[in-house]
């Protein structure tokens, strides 16, 4: 018989589990104010020392405010409030974040050549779809210095360009590649 080893949970991560809970439901939002350490601990049937660690711990993850005088209020969560610990992990699992971008540049293109074989059908001609000749307009006509076409990216069968447009989506956004 296999069993699974059972986890005792500390009493001040419960209180941290359901206040992050009430918050998600949106039974807490940003401003309000919970009631004092003494009622809380009422309420949870428990020590103002679990209290007291619960929310030292939510402070800690950003979540709630302690106004030393005033009590303790919820806070708005910012974008730097979610991001600061996932920088945080990136930077110290660089490792880990190189080995998945290896795997991407391993497996996208061997996934791209399929994807485009599936693709409905060949890109607008840009010569022939009003939308390209627009932009053309707009933009000034691609000549080289010495007057001459330049060749257009993708040119050549219907299939080609599918593939060249599914391996320029596939590619990883520079912002996330791991230099």
């Amino acid at each position: 018989m296999e069993v699974a080893p059972i986890k005792s949970t500390r009493i001040y991560e419960e209180i941290v589990r359901q206040v992050k809970q009430m918050i998600a439901e949106g039974r807490l939002k940003s401003g309000d104010q919970l009631p004092p350490e003494r009622d809380l601990a009422e309420k949870f049937v428990v020590s103002r020392t679990s209290v007291r660690e619960a929310l030292r711990a939510l402070e800690s993850l950003g979540l709630v405010e302690i106004r030393p005088g005033e009590g303790t209020f919820i806070r708005e969560v910012s974008v730097e409030a979610l991001i600061e610990p996932l920088a945080l992990v990136m930077a110290s699992q660089r490792g880990a974040i190189a080995e998945l971008f290896e795997a991407r540049r391993l497996l996208e293109p061997a996934i791209a050549g399929p994807a485009a074989a599936l693709a409905p059908g060949p890109l607008p001609h840009p010569r022939r779809d009003p939308r390209a000749r627009r932009a053309r307009g707009a933009a000034g006509d691609a000549r080289s210095p010495r007057g001459r076409r330049e060749p257009r990216p993708g040119a050549g069968s219907g299939r080609a360009r599918n593939e060249e447009a599914v391996l320029t989506r596939a590619r990883p956004a520079p912002i996330l590649s791991a230099q």
